[in-house]
């Protein structure tokens, strides 16, 4: 749970999860470049993601970023559509063994 949320918030997402549901913990940063997020219409786990590229921001839409996490799934981004902080969501196991194994190979470096 963020530790910046009011009293009032952690008890109500306390209670969400004791009901057994899922809760996240509201958009990342935007200074979000890489780590544990949950998109909200891509699967039902929390993915690794990394930024990809941006598009510029036009009269009719603000700036597009693309991330793309490591089990190979992209997907746009943007200040109406913002990554969720992981909260309860499981962890996307393929994303999981592949950020484990570039770990390992850069500390035996």
């Amino acid at each position: 749970m963020n530790p910046n949320h009011s009293d009032e918030v952690k008890a109500f997402l306390t209670r969400g999860i004791k009901a057994g549901g899922y809760v996240s913990d509201g958009p990342v940063a935007d200074t979000f470049t890489a780590g544990w997020a949950l998109h909200p219409f891509v699967g039902k786990r929390a993915h690794y993601w990394d930024r990809r590229w941006t598009l510029p921001s036009n009269h009719r839409h603000a700036a597009t970023l693309m991330v793309g996490s490591l089990c190979g799934q992209e997907s746009p981004i943007s200040e109406r559509l913002p990554l969720l902080g992981v909260g309860n969501f499981s962890h996307c196991e393929l994303c999981d063994r592949k950020l484990l194994r570039g770990m390992k190979s850069r500390g035996s470096r």
